[in-house]
């Protein structure tokens, strides 16, 4: 299934980006409401027959562990959306700021943001960055 092969090739993503990858990989130029329907009932399907699995409004392979982070700096500010960061990314590049630098608290995560790609770190990021840092602790 082509929802399926997008995940093994790319990774975990946002249900948005996951879209428009498989619109992409199918060679349509649009998502209208029957393309949408039917990648809803493609993505359900994986998920009730547990070949992929879902953390939020993001989908992941199986037993899928973060690695790396990815840099988003290359997308185009269209499509380099802050929510399209995985929490495990974001978690990651603050663990790996706060180590390298010294750093913590907003200067940990502003930074953090800067090295996922992202030239400036609004409140929401802020925020976003914090709530994800909080659950990881309280898991």
């Amino acid at each position: 299934m082509l929802i399926e092969m997008v995940i093994d090739a790319e990774g975990p993503l946002h249900e948005e980006v996951l879209l428009d990858r498989v619109r992409t990989a199918a060679g349509l130029f649009k998502a209208g409401s029957i393309v949408k329907n039917k990648f809803d009932d493609g993505l359900s399907l994986s998920l009730s027959e547990r070949r992929l699995e879902q953390r939020g409004n993001f989908i992941y392979p199986l037993n899928w562990k973060i690695e790396e982070f990815r840099f988003y700096g290359e997308l185009d500010d269209a499509a380099r959306k802050s929510e399209h960061v995985l929490p495990e990314e974001i978690q990651l590049a603050i663990r790996m700021v706060c180590e390298v630098f010294q750093v913590s608290g907003k200067k940990a995560i502003e930074l953090a943001w800067h090295f996922l790609g992202f030239g400036r770190c609004t409140q929401a990021m802020l925020d976003r960055a914090n709530e994800v840092s909080i659950d990881k602790l309280t898991q």
